[in-house]
């Protein structure tokens, strides 16, 4: 299997992918809580966010392999654009990875976000969150906290809220993982961790 990690960037209003893997930076006091916001409509919201293909997958409508890619057409939940894993190979599962920067949580630290499937006839959306103390969470050695199935004939924005306090005063990467089985795109808006110091 493929395991390519990349770093997300915007080029011509799109995102281009950046084929090299950087150490996550994003330093801020540890002694002064935050939150963390990534709506996905400037630059600075996907600083240090890493993103892995781990199944090669193909979309037969954009004619490429494909991963989690930023658009302006795939209807965000909030501003103009939103991040999609775009996936439609039915021979393996999706195995696309989004991990946010390290992050030392809090016992108040909540995760939320805003997510949906693309098209309303391919609906059927799998995913996971992932916590993990790893730098590399894709080696499967973190814990799923949320598993989403979504059913047929939806389009809608659902929104989720995670209670992080059983993490609080640990440092953790927080990932979304898609292993839908030939869909076509999964996409993931507005993500807010309250009460959080990055490393």
């Amino acid at each position: 299997m493929k395991n390519k990690g990349i770093i997300l960037c915007f080029a011509a209003g799109v995102c281009a992918l950046v084929l090299s893997c950087q150490p996550l930076e994003n330093n801020v006091n540890k002694n002064t809580l935050k939150n963390y916001y990534m709506g996905f409509e400037k630059e600075e919201d996907i600083t240090g966010i890493v993103s892995y293909n781990r199944d090669g997958g193909y979309n037969s409508q954009l004619g490429m392999e494909t991963d989690w890619i930023i658009k302006n057409d795939f209807r965000a939940h909030s501003g103009e654009r939103v991040i999609g894993s775009v996936y439609n190979d039915d021979s393996v599962a999706n195995d696309d990875w989004l991990v946010l920067p390290l992050m030392r949580l809090s016992e108040n630290s909540t995760l939320s976000f805003f997510a949906a499937p693309q098209y309303i006839d391919r609906s059927e959306e799998i995913f996971d969150i992932i916590i993990s103390g790893e730098e590399n969470p894709v080696d499967e050695s973190g814990e799923s906290i949320l598993h989403v199935e979504f059913p047929q004939d939806t389009d809608s924005w659902e929104e989720f809220t995670i209670d992080l306090g059983a993490y609080g005063n640990q440092d953790v990467y927080i990932a979304f993982h898609c292993t839908s089985v030939d869909q076509y795109c999964l996409r993931i808006d507005d993500i807010t961790v309250t009460d959080i110091s990055e490393m």
